[in-house]
């Protein structure tokens, strides 16, 4: 299937795109398929720097269209654990216990009832339901599309403008980052708060994480890119805050609109330095090592038996068809009831309950799991893996790292 290609840098504007590495062959992470007899259809997703300000981002990429309608089981979960140091930090900049507080999605909840618990009880999430009826909540695909600058002035004739509005854990999805945040920026009052988080992907890049490619996102933010591209569209960052997680960091902006240079159209000098560059080179440049490293050691334990991934997300099936392993993998273990029976998307791969370890004497097992869901897997289900002889986790910088 053709992917579309995007023109130029989302981030700074019409700047040409280096296109840097390309993976052919990649499914919709969300199609899974329930008999081999149904068709689906892969794509092309590439890496690439915008010439100017050096913003990783997508370049060939797969239609919007094609991404707006998930199945309704899929969600997803972001981590939490910094959100009461989130509040705590929010907390100075909002005026008064009255404040009109929104969240743009269900992500937002759960700061929203943090909010409320400290006294700041006007929270709530926006509702885009004034053009047609969507299924509650919206997914995070759903919500970026609908943030355009048409649509924030039809929600802001319905309802008085946001002192606050938080913002987590959709920008990396944009695939119009202009328009998103001239949206965003309608949606506040000309004194308002808006608290933007992304993932940090600095790890992934320092540790060749190849599982951060994702249909999905669309950036690639480090703190110095996520600073730059928010005061690049007319935010003031007052405060930036990095929350470590083992995998991924959590990067929360604290921003104020930027009403002496409100402008997306002033000149802005490059973000990236060399070390950064040098960074996403060594990322490019190591994969086919890595992806030879991992098909010989899985080739090396099919010797003594089958080889099997335990989780059946998107992380997964990542790993699976950009290193090329789908016939390396027996099946893969999941035991989500709206998973188990089906086919990983793209692949003939067959997702199977936890209770099929022990019944298919699997030797192997590679962990798609965060490492707080992985300890608890391990910490109680130890029965599960007694007879397996090799556990390896498929992320890097972990002590039972494949890598």
């Amino acid at each position: 299937m053709t992917s579309l290609q995007f023109s130029g840098c989302k981030c700074c504007g019409f700047h040409p795109l280096k296109k840097l590495i390309s993976f052919e062959n990649q499914p919709i992470s969300t199609q899974y398929r329930v008999t081999l007899d149904e068709e689906y259809k892969t794509y092309t997703l590439s890496l690439a720097t915008c010439e100017h300000c050096g913003i990783l981002q997508l370049c060939d990429y797969i239609p919007e269209n094609k991404l707006l309608t998930p199945p309704p089981w899929i969600s997803y979960n972001e981590p939490e654990g910094h959100l009461d140091d989130t509040t705590r930090e929010l907390a100075p900049y909002i005026e008064d216990k009255k404040s009109k507080i929104r969240g743009l999605s269900y992500k937002d909840l759960s700061t929203i009832e943090r909010l409320n618990k400290i006294g700041f009880e006007m929270g709530a999430l926006l509702d885009f339901n004034f053009a047609e009826k969507f299924d509650a909540p919206l997914n995070i695909e759903l919500v970026q599309n609908l943030v355009t600058p048409k649509n924030c002035a039809l929600l802001n004739a319905r309802e008085e403008r946001a002192d606050v509005l938080l913002v987590r854990h959709v920008l990396e999805h944009t695939f119009d980052t202009k328009n998103f945040l001239a949206g965003i920026k309608s949606l506040v009052k000309p004194n308002g708060v808006v608290l933007f988080e992304i993932p940090d992907c600095s790890k992934q890049i320092e540790n060749f994480d190849y599982t951060c490619l994702w249909e999905d996102h669309t950036l690639y933010l480090v703190p110095e890119t996520f600073r730059w591209v928010l005061t690049r569209h007319g935010f003031t960052v007052k405060k930036l805050l990095n929350f470590e997680y083992s995998t991924e960091n959590a990067l929360v902006a604290i921003c104020k609109l930027d009403e002496e240079n409100p402008s997306v159209n002033q000149k802005y000098e490059a973000v990236t330095d060399q070390y950064y560059s040098a960074l996403i080179k060594k990322f490019v440049d190591n994969f086919e090592n890595i992806k030879t490293k991992i098909q010989d050691f899985i080739l090396n334990k099919r010797k003594s038996g089958k080889v099997t991934i335990f989780g059946a997300g998107h992380l997964s099936g990542t790993f699976i068809h950009i290193f090329e392993i789908e016939k390396l993998i027996d099946f893969v273990v999941d035991d989500d009831p709206n998973k188990v029976g089906k086919y990983m998307p793209g692949s003939k791969i067959q997702i199977k309950p936890s209770s099929a370890l022990a019944r298919e004497k699997i030797k192997t097992c590679l962990l798609s799991l965060s490492p707080e869901s992985e300890q608890k897997l391990l910490r109680n289900s130890q029965t599960l893996f007694q007879n397996i002889e090799t556990i390896k986790s498929i992320f890097p910088k972990k002590e039972n790292s494949i890598f």
